[in-house]
């Protein structure tokens, strides 16, 4: 199946899903369009000094909305701690995390 087949598979798939499962899925490809876009970036870091940009459709997709990711997946975008300002991160953490809607 080539590029526009699975497009096309996608599209007519799409169409049959509740609005809930809908925004999981925007959810999901906004975290693979993220995660290419590291992948990318650090492609690009080892061979050239030019930066790749994180958009999608123009909008910056390093804040998107992740409510399902798990531990894992967030593991493997965290780097190593270092600093001594731990508390102020979690105050920031804590004061700009949105509210879960079930």
């Amino acid at each position: 199946m080539n590029t526009v087949e699975s497009q096309q598979q996608i599209i007519q798939l799409l169409r049959r899903l509740s609005p809930e499962n809908l925004a999981f899925v925007t959810e999901m490809v906004n975290f693979l369009i993220y995660k290419q876009n590291q992948e990318m970036k650090s492609v690009q870091a080892n061979s050239s000094d030019t930066p790749l940009t994180e958009t999608q459709n123009g909008t910056d997709v390093s804040h998107t909305k992740l409510g399902s990711s798990t531990l894992g997946d967030l593991l493997e975008l965290a780097g190593t701690w270092e600093g001594d300002d731990i508390q102020e991160c979690l105050q920031l953490v804590h004061e700009s995390r949105a509210s879960l809607e079930f």
